[in-house]
């Protein structure tokens, strides 16, 4: 399964930290609803820590695994 790195960039006033949670929304579950749209596969990503609510990001960076196989998949194709 191929493997990518993702280096983003957010403005995090509107979210309640990094992490997914339950009942607020998360720069996480943003980052992968987003991902779900522009290429039509569910992902989960990984990072390396947390932040607090209202942080915002520069250079943060996460991975993430695709269930698809080979070594072009649609992330590398756009």
């Amino acid at each position: 399964m191929p493997r990518y790195k993702l280096t983003v960039e957010y403005d995090g006033t509107p979210f309640s930290g990094w992490q997914r949670q339950t009942s607020r929304p998360s720069v996480q579950q943003a980052l992968e609803e987003a991902i779900e749209r522009f290429c039509g596969e569910a992902v989960t990503t990984q990072a390396a820590g947390r932040t607090d609510a209202g942080v915002h990001g520069l250079g943060r960076w996460c991975i993430l695994t695709s269930a698809r196989h080979g070594t072009r998949s649609a992330f590398a194709r756009r």
